[in-house]
């Protein structure tokens, strides 16, 4: 056994705090830090019903209360172990907002619940900060990535006809928020969190493969009901209003048409369910994600460090997510303004990156596409594969690269070409 003697008490008072700060990582007082960090501490803005108010204008009760949060955050953050938010809030955050059946999906919380989540994803977030939970840090950050990541309007914002919190879907997607503790117990159970932000995200767009698209069901019944319904988004996320963080990622059995799958599965709300995840995930470990709307799709910016998804739905598209390459899905920002700045040809570069990715790796996909044109002797100008690419590249440009030729030296025989997706459910 091991007796350490101290020469006095308050170097061994002192020895006690060093150990039990790095035993349970360092807890800085927040009300200090903030103050000392204007820089950071002006962009923590809570929309108060209405008012705009900056941390240094506060009530006391909301300042007490964050911090109340934040010391939670940073003695447990270190633990997987919790089931339950250690903020108290249920996995389901309550919409007040009664919908009927044929009503648009809407996520409207009530202002204790937006407070409360509001003041835990802050928490969260200077937990990670100060005690110096990840490999990064923010402190450097432009003022839009500080917004994305510490100003509550851009989570939910204040209308007075609802007296709540309204998700705006053009800049929060289709995805109502779950505890933020919780969504970082999932990313660090699942070894999603890397040694840096840009391996971090490549790493849940991996694991994103594996959600599916949801699809709209020809029974009927539903034709009387829009896609994103309220009883269209309750049949696949059993929650009136926009799919729960929590439940995407643990996966829900649909029950809109028994003609398809009814196991748990990932459901994505497409391509606009799949950037509000992103967003909503991505800001537990504080890297912030901008939603961009092109021709009414949703596509993904990572500021931090200026790449793009070129489609909310790229992680799981058919033509990428069995790329040996992964990292090769980005678009850095200089391509973005050649591919996507013009309003004419941005449309035509949606899923741009998926389909480089293709032509180039020649997925199970694009090879069942091949052998379809070879067994029916369809002509290459006419055939399944150009079809499926001619958005993106021209014809001349797709014989330059010699995909016919590689195709053929592939082949069709064999399990690399009877990987066929029910197209009803996938992006291509």
């Amino acid at each position: 056994m091991l007796i350490i003697r101290f020469p006095s008490k308050k170097i061994s008072l002192l020895f006690l705090v060093v150990f039990y700060s790095q035993l349970w990582g360092a807890c800085f007082d927040l009300d200090v830090w903030l103050k000392q960090h204007p820089e950071i501490s002006d962009y923590v803005t809570w929309q108060d019903a209405g008012n705009i108010k900056k941390w240094k204008d506060w009530k006391p009760s909301d300042r007490k209360l964050l911090k109340h949060f934040y010391d939670s955050a940073c003695r447990k953050n270190r633990s997987l172990n919790h089931k339950s938010s250690i903020f108290g809030l249920p996995e389901i955050l309550a919409n007040q907002k009664n919908l009927e059946d044929n009503d648009f999906g809407k996520t409207v919380f009530s202002y204790e619940t937006a407070k409360k989540y509001y003041l835990s994803s802050l928490a969260l977030t200077f937990s990670h900060e100060l005690g110096k939970m990840l490999p990064w840090t923010f402190s450097a950050s432009s003022r839009e990535q500080l917004q994305e990541l510490l100003d509550s309007r851009t989570f939910f914002e204040w209308q007075s006809p609802e007296n709540g919190y309204v998700v705006n879907e053009d800049k929060g997607g289709l995805s109502s928020p779950s505890p933020p503790d919780l969504v970082y117990n999932f990313l660090r159970s699942h070894n999603i969190v890397q040694a840096s932000r840009r391996k971090t995200i490549l790493s849940f767009i991996q694991w994103a493969g594996q959600l599916t698209h949801d699809f709209r069901p020809l029974d009927e019944e539903w034709k009387k009901f829009p896609r994103e319904s309220t009883r269209f988004l309750d049949g696949f996320w059993h929650f009136r209003g926009f799919p729960p963080v929590l439940s995407v990622l643990k996966g829900t059995q649909q029950t809109v048409s028994l003609s398809f799958e009814t196991k748990p599965t990932h459901w994505t709300a497409g391509c606009w369910g799949t950037a509000g995840l992103f967003k909503n995930v991505l800001r537990a470990v504080n890297i912030p994600v901008e939603i961009r709307q092109v021709a009414n799709h949703a596509l993904l910016y990572f500021p931090s460090e200026d790449i793009f998804l070129s489609h909310g739905d790229d992680p799981y598209d058919q033509f990428y997510f069995h790329s040996p390459t992964p990292d090769e899905i980005f678009i850095d920002g200089s391509e973005w303004k050649n591919l996507f700045g013009e309003k004419n040809s941005a449309r035509k570069n949606i899923a741009i990156g998926p389909a480089r990715s293709a032509i180039k790796h020649l997925p199970p996909y694009l090879m069942s596409l091949y052998c379809k044109d070879v067994k029916a002797n369809t002509k290459i100008d006419s055939g399944m594969v150009y079809n499926e690419l001619k958005n993106f590249f021209s014809l001349l440009e797709l014989k330059t690269s010699k995909l016919w030729e590689r195709l053929r030296e592939k082949g069709c025989a064999g399990e690399s070409v009877t990987f066929i997706l029910d197209s009803s459910l996938t992006t291509h």
